[in-house]
Formats: structure tokens, C-alpha cells, sequence
């Protein structure tokens, strides 16, 4: 088969035109005590913390945490998604881990393009015997381009 190179255009290096999608690293440090302070109770298995709010036409090529200080119990396990998939990002993260560790992403689902407008949300999915004020804090990132009508 033949190739047909008419068309091709060379991207050198720094030669990116400045119109397309903008892309950029947001973040967010959750203190999950600080929910455990706004509900006035322990939180439970199918409790949400709303981290990032996200547009129509927004994609997010990449989305995870960090722990930043481990909760202190028996189970503390989260996942990190949407309204449309409550582990979209990460899948059953034991919140235990040590300061430093990173959530794995679950990568089959990123990219993801959002066809309305949602947030990115912390769920509690196993939650027994957590310390009292041991609850933890995550660092919370993504990756992010505006790629709605795009003009170039």
C-alpha cells in the first residue's frame, strides 16, 4: 500500500499553533476530616466528596491522588469517578497507604470526554472502624482540556 503524503504537516519542536484545546493540571488537597466535620457523623460507605466541578466538552486525560496522610483504622478503601461511574478513575484504594502513595488510574477509562456537566468525586467505598479524626488527607489531580468547539 502506498503512502500518500500531500497532506502531512511537520510539528517540529516548539512549532504547536496556539489554537486548539487548553490543557491544564488542576488540584485539589482533600482533608477528609474536614468532611467528616461538615456531615457532624463518621461517613459511610456510599458517602461522595465533590472535588472538581466539569463542564460539558471538557476531557479529562488523566485523574488520580496521592496520599498525603494515611487514615488510621481497619478499612478506608475509595474509589474516584463521577456521577456517571463512581470508579471511573480509581478502583477500591485502600486510603491506609502510606504517606506518598500514589492510586493506581485505572487507564481503560481515560481519556474521557463529559457530555454534561458533572464533578469528580471521592467515594467512600469500604469504611470500618476508622480512628476518630484519623481520617486522612489525599491529594487530588487531574488533567484537563477544554475541548469543546475548538477552532482551528
Amino acid at each position: 500500500m502506498a503512502a500518500y503524503d500531500g497532506q502531512v504537516v511537520a510539528v517540529g519542536r516548539g512549532a504547536f499553533p496556539a489554537l486548539g484545546a487548553k490543557v491544564g493540571v488542576i488540584q485539589k488537597e482533600i482533608d477528609i476530616n474536614a468532611a467528616v466535620a461538615q456531615k457532624g457523623t463518621d461517613l459511610a460507605a456510599t458517602d461522595v466528596i465533590e472535588v472538581f466541578s466539569v463542564r460539558k466538552g471538557q476531557a479529562v486525560l488523566a485523574a488520580g491522588f496521592t496520599v498525603d496522610t494515611a487514615a488510621a483504622g481497619t478499612a478506608l478503601a475509595i474509589d474516584l469517578g463521577d456521577g456517571g461511574d463512581v470508579d471511573r478513575f480509581v478502583a477500591n484504594f485502600d486510603a491506609k497507604s502510606a504517606a506518598g502513595t500514589v492510586a493506581p488510574v485505572v487507564s481503560a477509562n481515560i481519556p474521557y470526554v463529559y457530555a454534561a456537566a458533572d464533578t469528580i468525586d471521592l467515594n467512600m467505598k469500604t469504611v470500618t472502624s476508622v480512628t476518630a479524626l484519623s481520617w486522612g488527607k489525599v491529594l487530588v489531580w487531574a488533567v484537563i482540556a477544554d475541548v469543546e468547539d475548538l477552532e482551528g
